[in-house]
């Protein structure tokens, strides 16, 4: 399975923030906290995750991207070696790939929070050991089933962005040999409808265009 390059990826999650915020509802619950006086502790994140509040949990994943997108540029300005203390292991000690997976699980409806969760989960993967457990935990058939209801619905950027998330994260799962098989058994049929959905919108993104239909392999 090819996927489209993450960089293009974080530059695209400014934009589904700023749309949800545009287009959020107004707050139905006097006891959620807003973003401003939210808690910024790692364990507090990750705690939100499991909340039934799709504000709250969207709010939340987006707290997580901007301390992503800090560590990643503080990765890039320093020459020394992976350490024990890195943000992506601070997550996943925290149990936070496990709370991301119940995010996708509980908010099947909302964009912003099933474009978000799976880059997150999809950042964690490119540096932790934490893939077999994930498939473990059912992330394959949870992923699959998102890119099916995706393709069924109308074209629309957030309709886009969860695609082309939730590629990202099976191209991670699928270096895994037993899910490699696994996705061209059974879930062939579920990518070919994909790649024809992302053509009919003209991405043109690492090889998905609208006159390239061969990112399946």
């Amino acid at each position: 399975v090819m996927v489209p390059q993450s960089s293009t990826l974080s530059s695209s999650r400014g934009a589904l923030a700023s749309s949800y915020r545009q287009h959020q509802k107004p707050r139905q619950s006097r006891s959620y906290v807003p973003p401003l006086t939210m808690p910024m502790r790692l364990a507090d994140l990750i705690k939100a995750l499991w909340s039934a509040d799709a504000n709250f949990v969207t709010d939340s994943l987006m707290q997580i991207h901007i301390l992503v997108d800090g560590a990643k540029e503080q990765s890039l300005s320093e020459t020394s070696e992976l350490s024990d203390n890195t943000l992506e292991l601070g997550v996943v000690r925290k149990g936070g790939q496990l709370a991301l997976l119940h995010a996708l699980q509980t908010h099947p409806t909302v964009p912003a929070i099933q474009a978000l969760a799976l880059s997150a989960l999809s950042w964690l993967c490119e540096t932790c050991n934490i893939k077999s457990a994930l498939v473990g935990k059912g992330a394959v058939p949870l992923v699959c089933n998102i890119l099916q209801e995706q393709t069924n619905k109308s074209s629309s950027s957030p309709q886009i962005m969860v695609l082309t998330e939730a590629l990202y994260f099976l191209g991670h799962l699928s270096t895994l040999p037993k899910v490699a098989e696994q996705v061209a058994v059974r879930d062939a049929i579920v990518l070919d409808r994909v790649v024809a959905s992302l053509s009919r919108c003209s991405i043109d993104d690492d090889g998905l265009s609208a006159d390239d239909e061969s990112a399946v392999d």
